[in-house]
């Protein structure tokens, strides 16, 4: 019998406060029931009915990220991975909050202590934001900290731990459930995880034996599965078939272990000293690497250092670590080094708390500076520490891989081959590599897809698939084939579902597949992201600047263009700049400026292969439409897979530009609708449409559809740009278009109906009576008849 089966209704009760809204606190040490009282609070209020509440139980080293990710997976909303920013991830929260106003919801966070100081200030941010129909319950042990943290919060109202305690009617519940007298008892002091232990070993153990007495009704399985538990924390359903003997049913009945509706056994940190020395060593290292590489598969890298650390192997967490920065250096989140650097104490690892600093230091500025990575490179081969001039090796790489610097990532490949020559696993793939990038720079992208099918076997750990996954799909895309491309994205299991919107490249996918919603929601996440070298960065902002300005977004901030020639960007970024100009120009229907600039740009800045080719192609029908010398050679190229389509496509867009309408001969061959949406400007696209003949009307919805606000604004600027031959027919189109308000009218309905209306705020019709009553009926149902 375990205390968590008596309804503790005091506690039950006191809780029940929180559906009045705001923060609310349970506080209390290890073994004191706060779990438990969570949960029956949960049942009871789901079995009233009193609202929708979603749970969470936090692990150890959570992030601000962590708990973004688990409250998404808790509230089923789509996987996504945004970023740590506290308030900006919060807010997604919130909003769905505010979304099931007016009933009552509420999310219910467990072991709120396991959170670092991101995730407090998530919390934070979560419960400023939160509307008045919605609570956040916390539960944590006493740590000064979070204690602060949380009463700076000021809660609405805390149970501490002299609260969890049974009280005198509990225990006697208590005693008569296990048929043991209530005096029996009196040692336990009211401590529901002593009480679990007396109820379990009887009434005549005191003290530490009562661990002991439990345990000997163990087997010998049974105790080592107990203690490898123990020693995990929390261990998930498919981690249990790899490190358990038995099943994890025969350890469900034990005092202050549980199992979760996911199937995950959770054995109390109280177990822990009792139960050292029941698994042998080999068998507690055995179990804490499967947990690890469990934990980086699935994408928790800080839990997989986190408990390689805590068992001792310093070694281990320092190969997950610098993997992990092999994969992409700019994936690696500053807090996330700081975790890392205040887990490194050996001076056998000054080197490797060297390079942290390096990265953190470029991470925070933007910028490595080359010496430095020089001097660090050569102070740890002179103490063959080769493994480090890898990853350091391995950071230049993908710099000038980004930059298209070719020479230097063959230089680089030749290092890393060296290095593979003395054993070091990180640069294994050195001769891949290498052969990849002379392909590329060659243009053989055909080979350079030959060469990742045939290798695939050697790429190791997922977040190595990752990398070469972001180079199949470019290369895919720089072949024109972006359907097969999509494919291969959406394709991919669960272990790397949510690195998805971790690469320029994925957004690079979603848009040539005609899915630019996506492309840019790929691209944003990737910017929430704290710390970033410069030089990605930059990509990753002037290609989500360049997508808006072809769908005619307009921007709140505007790209601001780099000046400095020696600035660290790479090729990519210059031409994507550039790009963004003339697709402004464009929109305001300056094609003659936009053909100079176009034509400043090729001359400055010529397509070399590799990314700048991907830039160019999302500005080829700007090129090809404004400079008319130079569609011969773009003919040239355009003669397969999507080029060939665009390049039929682009050949109507020149007619319809010229004379207003779209011949159709070739139109068959055209990329889809939602795909000339994304290739041609908004302004030229709605053009095309406008052009077609009434025989290819549901055409000319389908590419208007697929724009920007379904192409109202795009023709909205075409009916007033005084050009006789599309004007008039953006304007009869217009006509029969349902019209979009300009704005939002909120109903605020807590407390005082209010009507908040953006520009007419004391308008009389909108302080009557009648209509804030309409606008309140309209939000309380989602259906009404007329």
């Amino acid at each position: 019998m375990q205390p968590h089966r008596i309804l503790r209704d005091r506690l039950i009760a006191a809780l029940d406060q929180r559906w009045n809204g705001g923060l609310a606190v349970v506080l209390g040490g290890p073994g004191m029931g706060k779990s438990t009282i969570l949960a029956q609070a949960v049942a009871e209020s789901s079995t009233l009915g009193r609202g929708d509440e979603w749970m969470v139980r936090c692990q150890r080293d959570w992030t601000a990220t962590s708990l973004h990710r688990a409250l998404r997976h808790s509230l089923a909303l789509p996987p996504e991975d945004t970023g740590p920013a506290a308030e900006v991830a919060a807010t997604e929260i919130a909003e769905f909050l505010w979304s099931r106003a007016p009933k009552p919801a509420g999310l219910v966070i467990d072991d709120l202590h396991h959170l670092d100081n991101s995730g407090l200030e998530y919390l934070l941010s979560l419960q400023q934001l939160a509307p008045a129909n919605a609570h956040v319950l916390v539960a944590s042990r006493e740590h000064p900290m979070v204690t602060a943290t949380l009463m700076t919060a000021d809660p609405s109202f805390v149970v501490d731990g002299g609260a969890l305690l049974f009280d005198g009617d509990e225990l006697e519940a208590f005693a008569r459930a296990v048929e043991i007298e209530p005096e029996d008892l009196a040692t336990a002091g009211g401590w529901p995880a002593v009480l679990a232990l007396t109820a379990s070993a009887g009434p005549d153990v005191a003290g530490a034996y009562l661990y002991q007495r439990v345990l000997a009704g163990l087997s010998r399985e049974q105790q080592g599965d107990l203690a490898v538990a123990a020693v995990l924390g929390e261990t998930e359903r498919e981690l249990c078939q790899q490190v358990l003997n038995g099943p994890v049913s025969s350890l469900a009945s034990l005092p202050l272990v549980e199992v979760s509706a996911q199937g995950s056994l959770i054995v109390h940190d109280l177990w822990r000293e009792p139960l050292a020395g029941l698994a042998s060593p080999d068998r507690i290292v055995e179990a804490v690497r499967a947990t690890a590489q469990y934990a980086t598969r699935t994408g928790d890298v800080d839990r997989a250092v986190s408990v390689l650390v805590a068992n001792g192997l310093e070694l281990d967490a320092r190969t997950v670590m610098l993997h992990h920065i092999a994969s992409g250096a700019d994936r690696v989140p500053v807090a996330r080094i700081d975790r890392w650097l205040a887990t490194i104490s050996s001076p056998e690892q000054a080197l490797l708390r060297q390079v942290l600093q390096l990265l953190r230091t470029g991470l925070v500025s933007g910028h490595i500076d080359p010496q430095s990575i020089e001097t660090v490179s050569e102070r740890c081969r002179d103490a063959d520490q080769l493994d480090l001039v890898a990853v350091l090796a391995e950071t230049r790489f993908a710099a000038a891989w980004s930059a298209d610097d070719v020479e230097v990532c063959l230089r680089l490949t030749e290092e890393l081959e060296e290095l593979a020559g003395h054993g070091v696993e990180l640069a294994t793939h050195a001769p891949l590599t290498r052969a990849i990038t002379r392909a590329r720079h060659e243009g053989d992208s055909l080979q350079v897809i030959k060469l990742l099918r045939q290798n695939s076997a050697i790429f190791g750990h997922d977040e190595a698939r990752s990398r070469y996954l972001s180079l199949e799909l470019e290369t895919l895309v720089s072949l024109g084939l972006p359907f097969e491309a999509l494919e291969r994205l959406e394709s991919l299991d669960d272990r790397l579902a949510a690195t998805k919107v971790r690469s320029v490249t994925y957004g690079l996918t979603y848009w040539f597949a005609g899915r630019p919603d996506d492309a840019l929601r790929s691209l944003d996440a990737l910017l929430v992201d704290e710390g970033r070298l410069h030089g990605i960065e930059r990509s990753w902002i002037t290609t989500a600047e360049l997508f808006r300005r072809w769908r005619g977004i307009e921007t709140t901030a505007p790209l601001d263009i780099a000046d400095d020639p020696d600035e660290n960007l790479s090729t990519y970024s210059r031409v994507c700049e550039g790009l963004c100009q003339v697709g402004r120009l464009i929109d305001r229907g300056e094609d003659e400026a936009a053909a100079k600039a176009i034509a400043d740009l090729a001359a400055r800045l010529p397509p070399t292969g590799g990314f700048t080719l991907t830039a160019w192609f999302m500005g080829v029908a700007a090129w090809y439409t404004l400079r008319v010398e130079d569609r011969p050679m773009l003919d040239a190229f355009m003669t397969e897979n999507l080029f060939l389509e665009a390049n039929q496509l682009l050949r109507s867009l020149v007619v319809a530009l010229d004379t207003g309408d779209t011949p159709t001969t070739h139109v068959e061959q055209w990329p889809t609708p939602a795909q000339i949406g994304t290739i041609l400007p908004s302004r030229w696209a709605a053009v095309l449409a406008l052009g077609l003949p009434p025989s290819h009307h549901n055409l000319q919805a389908q590419i208007l559809q697929s724009l920007e606000g379904q192409g109202v604004p795009a023709l909205e600027r075409i009916a007033g740009s005084g050009q006789p031959a599309v004007s008039a027919a953006a304007v009869e189109v217009l006509a029969a278009r349902p019209r979009q308000p300009t704005h939002i009218v909120r109903v605020h309905l807590f407390g005082a109906p209010l009507l908040d209306v953006p520009h007419n705020p004391e308008s009389p019709e909108w302080r009557r009576g009648r209509v804030r009553s309409l606008f309140g009926l309209l939000a309380l149902r989602r259906r009404i008849s007329r």
